[in-house]
Parts: C-alpha cells; structure tokens; sequence
C-alpha cells in the first residue's frame, strides 16, 4: 500500500510491507490527523517517524469492532458510539442540534462506523491520539485546514466486514446484514426471525452449479428434492413446504406449468433464506419462506474475473465478471456478467445448455441519489434432464435388477426441452434528508419453453416393459412486479423508530397449450431401443392465466436501547382470472387478506440475541367447489423462538430455533362429490434448526446444521391423517470445513470437504411408499498459482467432487412410474483469475 501524505507542500509515502495491504477502508472521510498528533516525530523529513505515527493511528483505527447503533438524535447515537468503541468522542453541542445520525451494525472498524455514522449531516470528524474522535464541520469544498495532515484512500484487499451492506458482498462466508427479512438494511440480530446468508466466497469454494446446490449445506433446505431434474427447476422445500422465490426481492413467478424463470449461479452476490410465513412484506407467500437471490451489482472500484471449468459428463463452462467507473465518468458504474455452460448428463441422450450475459449500469450524481438499471438474457437451447423411471427397480425390487442410471424412458428423435427468459428492471432510491428515504424496485420478465416428452405411463406385471405416452407442451410467461417503498427514521422519547410504508403491485400472465398422445411404442427398461415412431398429440389444454396482487404494508422497527421489538401489518388484494381457450370460458377470484408480523429480540453486549416471533401468510388457491363457490386462500401463522450469536469481530455466527407452522384451507376430497375438493384440511409443521458458522483461526472454516421437522396432516377426508406430506424429509444433517494454509511453500492452498445426510420421506401422503435416507460425500482443493510463480499470482485453479463415492440413490417419487434418481459422482475442475 501506498499512503500519500501532504504536509508542507513535500510528500512522503510509506511503502508497502510483508506483501499485505492494510485492511480497514477509511470509506468515503478520508482519516484525518491532527498535525499536532506528529509533532513529536515530524522534525525535518523525518519521514520514518511520520510513516510509524501512521502505521499506529491506521493500525488502531482499522480494528475490528461489533457495532449496533440504530438510526436516532446524532447525540445519542456519539454516546452510543463511544460506550461500544472504547472510544472518547468529542464535539461542540451546537454542531449537533437537529442532527441525527445514520444506523450502524456489524463488525467494522471506528473509522468506517463514524464514517457511517455521520453520512448526510455535513459534520466530519479527526482522530486525535489514536483513540479520540473529534466531530467537527466539514471544510468547505477546496479548502484545506492547516491544522490537518491528510492520509489519501486506504487500497482494502477485498471487500470486509467495514463495507458489508444488505445488497453488497461478504468476505468470507458469515454476514452480519440483510434485507429480505425487514426490506431495509438490517443487521442479522436485529431481525426475528430465522435467516441465513450464502456468500459469493461460500458459492465457489463450493463450486455451486445451481441455486438448490447453494443451499445443500443450509439448515431445514432440502434443494434437490428433485434430484436429476433440480438442474431444470430450482424447486426447495423449507420447514416442510415449497420455498418461494425473489430476485432482488421481487418475486420471481413461477408457473403451473414447467416454464419457471431460473437464475443462473454465477450472476449472484448471495442466496438467502427467511424461514417462516414472509406475507407481511411480500403479500401471498408459502408459509415455509422463501429464496431471496440477491444479484451482483456495478461497483465503484475496477474488477475483472474469468473463468474456465470442466469435468465429466463432457461438461464445460467459460464466464466473465467485469465492472468500474465507466471511463470518462464519476457518475456511472457498471457491471458485466456472462457466462456460457454445456454439458451432458447421467442420462442418455440428454444435455443441458446455456448462454447467459447480464449487463447493469449504476448513476450515482450525489451522494443522496442511486439509480441502477439491470437487463438480464438467458438462453437455455436444452434445459436439461427431464426424465422418469419406475420404482419398481429403484426404490423398490425389481426381479431384473437395478435400473440402470443412465435409463432413459423417452426417445431422442422426439424429445426436446428448450427455455429463453429476458428481464430488465432498476433499483433506485433516493435519501431526501436524514429523516426520509425513498426507494422504487420494478422489473419486467419473460419467459417462454417448448417439452416434448415421452413418459413412462404403467410397468408390466413383467417388471421390464414400459409402457408410454407423449406430450408436447408450449408454455409463455410475462410478469411485471414494482415495489415503492418509503422509510423514516423518527426518534419519540427514549424510542427510535425506523418505519417503512411501501405500497407493491405484481401482474403475470401465463398460456399453456398442452397436447396428449398415446400410440407410442413400449420400451425394454434393460435392453431399450431408440429412433421408434411416435405418434402426433391431441390439444387437451388451452388456457389463459392472469393475476395481480396489490399490496400496501407498514413496519415499524423499534428499538430502546438494545431492544427491538418488530411490528408489521399489510392488506393484499388479490385477483385471477383463468380462461379455457377450448371451451371459450372464464373463472374469476377475487381475495382480500390481512397479514401480520411481530417480534422481539434483545441483543446482549456479548452477541447473543434471543427473540420471539409471530407472523402469518396466505396463498390464493384456484378453483371452486361443487357448489361454483371459489376457493379461499390458504392461511399460515407462525410461532418462532430463538437465539442467534454473532460475537464482536465477525468470526462467527451461530443459531437455534424452535418453531411451529400451521396451514389451514388446505385442499381435501369432498364426501359429498367425489369430482371436488373443499377446503378442510391442514397440516402443522414444527421442528428445531441447529446451525453455525466458525472461522476459529485464520484460513479455517467451519459450517454445520442440523434440522428436524415434525410434520403431520392434522385435518382430511383422504384417509391420512396424522401422515407425513410428501417429499419433505424428518431430518436433514451437514458439515463442511476448509482450509487454506497461511504461509510458507504452500501458501494459497486450500483442502476442503463435506457430508449431507437427508432422512427419509414418503412419495404421497398416504405414506405407502417410503423413500429411504441417503448420506453424500463432497471434496474440494484448491491452489493459488502465484506460489508457484509470481507472474500467475491470481490464477486460483480448485477441483471440486459432490457425491464422492457415487452413491445410487433415489431422490423422489410421485408415483409408481414418476421416480427420480439422484445426481451420480461429479468431477469439476476449474480454473479462476480475478484481477
């Protein structure tokens, strides 16, 4: 590093040492030392005594120190700064009158946390004797104070706890903010409510191909419930029920149907997860949570990153990540993000391809005033496997033996699975004073995909032939989602509140033209034949689907001293109208609901945080009764309690939660017509989740969670009450570790490794059918090249192996003929420059 120090018109600069570049960014105040701070060691050009008053006021200056100052009076908020710092601040009262101070939470240094602090309110501050601040207002623009010996911007290696955001990258693998839990910056301990975190760092040491294999080392996820088909759609279950999923926090639809818009991996920052019914917030929702996919974003320094990778299953990937200053501009930012993937797959005659390119542009004229704008194209000519096999044979015996894995039922003169999505949105928000600010969030989605399939339809009694059906299927989806949000920070006595009004509307409208056919040959299971006739289909379906839901919210973020109690409250309204092309009708529903949330937690000087939460949700249910009644939404409320440890430093986090979940109106037969439903069903899910992140010495890394759900169907007329739902597993376990040697010959080399277990599940919720539980073991290593040579420092080459011993297991069933083989042994290798 390189720090640049003007004093008497000479410059002195202290040169870089150990191969190390100082952490601790002074963010967007530069540090500011009293000349009289050096007058000891100043004499002449006694540059050696300047740089080691330097290297101790910046050493001090960027330790680490956990802070939780909420927005509040800029004089409470000095104390509070002081009492969590060790720090003494001092400042004219007067400077202070009217002011109020910005929130700060998470581990950083002083420097970065006054920098925050005082962010909009014309004040900045000098540090005196190392551990004094002194307040003062800011100079104005060129003017210069005698008094003040200037350190220029700090180089920070990477991006560190000190400039952690809700949105922006993590170093490491632990967070300590986000936003999908509160829609506002928020520290991790402050919110109520389960939440974990999957950093950029975690993603690729892991190597994660797909959003559900961030997840496989999270606590109560199961993501690859689908198992061969999770690579074509990202379908997760939480708490005992499918997750929804946000982009940016705008939903990101999903179909009835099989075009459901997918998120490649390496165009993420982070994968989130907030357990628990979210409807307060985002209106219909599933009461086990949802997926929050937070996307990567034009940044203010120059980066550039590449990467090449292959493996088996003749697999290949290439992808570039650029962005900076647009040239020539203070103003503009970008982004850059593509990537391109083609690979086989365990099945014969099946492949996956995609080509990938996300542009962003960032506009920041002020301080006060962000504008991103974000186009995204996606273009998967094969999306992937789409394939079935009987149980008979995988979960259960077959008098001919195991079905092979690489089976495929369908024919490869018929099938064809291709999807393209497009997408372009902004974030944009707007500080109007210390008080208000003002945000807007909207996107606009497209995606389309054509499947023709031919499936297995029944097994003969021979347990080797299949009998087949065919189905070609051509699906559009359109969604408009926009999300107004304003935010104020009001002080009332000893209370500080920070409230958010925001008012959201989404729109989709989806057509499906779905046709049957059922002159197909039979196939041999063990001895297939391909290249056979198939049969046209017959339309059997054309329909038009279109929603909206309009939803205003308030949430009031309280806090009183380390107390924070969360309150929220929303009303949905919620309209479908579903139109059968075939027949030339239409079904309308119209629902109104009420959502709300409450929590407490109380944060303790040592990082412990235990809270208390209540919350509720809803999703619109389509359809009618025997009577032509429409359905109601279903309903979700639950009850959560917890504690959760984040430490000052950052170096770990940990959690424990209890929780129960009840889901009324759920669908169930009718016993009065046995061609309807009626809505007297329900299910209650309630489990503990166990989980921490550790980094107990520099360059190790430890992760495990540990889940056990309970879930049972309370109320129906099916004859299963008291069943475990389907494909929700009792118990989910992992760990994983890593490690990268520090120093020495072998420095930059990193050893890592992984067990997930799954437990059991069932194929229906008659629980006649049990799918059994599977262990898998996963392995990586890693070099940094520059330990090799100097000129390839950068070039970071890994291997990465998930299902290490190859081991066969079933991920799912539906149904006798709709089984679902889990991912075989997969070797990865990969090589990563980031410059």
């Amino acid at each position: 590093m390189t720090i640049m120090l003007a004093r008497n018109g000479k410059a002195i600069e202290h040169a870089r040492a150990g191969g190390r570049w100082l952490t601790g960014s002074v963010a967007a105040l530069a540090v500011m030392v009293p000349a009289g701070a050096l007058q000891a060691q100043t004499t002449g050009d006694d540059a050696p005594g300047i740089a080691r008053s330097i290297a101790q006021t910046v050493a001090q200056s960027a330790a680490l120190v956990q802070f939780d100052i909420p927005a509040q009076p800029l004089t409470d908020a000095l104390t509070l700064f002081g009492r969590q710092s060790g720090w003494q601040v001092s400042v004219h009262g007067d400077l202070l009158t009217g002011l109020s101070g910005q929130p700060v939470s998470g581990a950083m240094s002083p420097t970065d946390a006054m920098a925050r602090l005082l962010t909009g309110t014309g004040l900045t501050f000098t540090i005196s004797g190392g551990r004094t601040v002194v307040v003062q207002k800011a100079t104005q623009l060129g003017q210069v104070d005698p008094n003040v010996v200037q350190i220029g911007p700090v180089r920070v290696e990477s991006q560190g706890a000190s400039a952690e955001t809700a949105l922006g990258p993590v170093k490491g693998y632990i967070a300590s903010r986000s936003a999908t839990g509160t829609k506002t910056d928020a520290s991790l301990l402050d919110t109520p409510q389960s939440i974990s975190v999957v950093t950029r760092d975690q993603i690729e040491t892991q190597n994660a191909q797909t959003v559900p294999q961030t997840l496989r080392y999270t606590a109560g996820i199961e993501p690859e419930s689908r198992g061969t088909l999770a690579g074509s759609a990202d379908i997760i279950f939480g708490r005992g029920f499918i997750m929804d999923r946000y982009l940016n926090g705008l939903r990101l639809e999903g179909a009835s149907g099989f075009v459901t818009p997918q998120i490649d991996v390496f165009n993420l920052e982070r994968v989130e997860v907030l357990r628990g019914p979210a409807s307060v917030l985002y209106g219909a929702a599933s009461p086990g949570g949802m997926v929050n996919l937070v996307g990567k974003m034009p940044t203010t320094t120059p980066r550039y990153e590449a990467f090449l990778q292959g493996g088996n299953y003749n697999s290949f990937a290439a992808g570039i990540d650029v962005g900076g200053p647009v040239p020539g501009s203070d103003t503009l930012f970008y982004r850059l993000v593509g990537v391109a993937r083609t690979a086989d797959t365990q099945v014969d005659f099946n492949k996956s391809q995609r080509l990938s390119i996300s542009p962003s542009v960032t506009w920041r004229p002020d301080t006060d005033t962000s504008v991103t704008v974000m186009l995204s194209y996606q273009h998967d000519p094969y999306v992937g496997l789409y394939n079935f096999i009987p149980a008979a044979g995988s979960v259960l015996p077959n008098p001919n033996g195991n079905i092979p894995r690489n089976f495929f039922a369908g024919d490869p003169n018929f099938n064809q699975y291709s999807r393209d999505q497009f997408s372009v949105g902004y974030l944009a928000e707007r500080r109007l004073s210390s008080t208000f600010t003002v945000r807007q969030n909207f996107r606009y989605m497209t995606a389309n995909g054509q499947l023709s399939q031919v499936l297995g339809a029944a097994l003969a009694p021979n347990g080797r032939t299949l009998f087949r059906y065919n189905a070609s299927d051509t699906e559009y989806l359109t969604t408009v989602s926009v999300d107004t949000q304003l935010e104020a920070s009001v002080p009332t006595g000893p209370l500080q509140h920070r409230l958010l009004a925001g008012i959201d509307f989404r729109w989709n409208n989806f057509t499906q033209r779905l046709g049957l056919g059922f002159n197909v040959p039979s196939i041999d299971i063990y001895a297939p034949v391909y290249g056979v006739q198939v049969g046209p289909t017959n339309l059997v379906t054309s329909a038009q689907q279109t929603e909206n839901q309009l939803g205003l919210y308030l949430q009031d973020q309280i806090r009183f001293d380390r107390l924070s109690l969360v309150l929220g409250l929303r009303q949905d309204w919620a309209n479908a109208a579903t139109t059968n092309q075939l027949v030339n009708t239409t079904a309308t529903q119209a629902d109104a609901k009420l959502s709300g949330r409450a929590g407490l937690v109380y944060a303790f000087d040592s990082g412990v945080a235990p809270y208390l939460s209540y919350s509720t949700s809803f999703q619109p249910t389509i359809g009618v009764t025997a009577t032509g009644a429409p359905f109601k939404p279903t309903t979700g409320e639950q009850i959560e309690a917890g504690i959760k440890f984040q430490p000052a430093g950052g170096k770990s986090f940990a959690m424990a939660s209890v929780y129960q979940i009840t889901q009324q109106n759920v669908l169930t037969a009718d016993p009065a017509n046995a061609l309807f439903q009626i809505q007297t069903g329900a299910v209650r899910s309630r489990g503990v989740e166990l989980s921490s992140l550790l980094v107990p010495t520099e360059g190790l890394n430890v992760m495990w969670a540990f889940s056990y759900n309970d879930p049972k169907i309370t109320a129906s007329n099916n004859r299963d009450i008291g069943n475990m739902p389907a494909f929700v597993p009792n118990v989910t376990a992992s760990l994983w570790s890593d490690y990268t040697i520090q120093s020495g010959a072998l420095y930059g080399f990193k050893l890592g490794g992984g067990v997930r277990h799954i437990g059991f599940t069932y194929s229906t919720s008659a629980n006649t059918l049990q799918i059994p539980a599977y262990t898998l073991l996963d392995a990586m290593v890693s070099y940094d090249l520059g330990g090799l040579m100097p000129k390839l420092g950068g070039f970071v080459a890994a291997v990465n192996a998930t299902n290490l011993l190859d081991t066969r297991y079933v991920s799912e069933c539906s149904s006798a003929t709709n089984c679902l083989y889990g991912q075989g042994a997969s070797v990865l290798a990969n090589l990563r420059k980031v410059f």
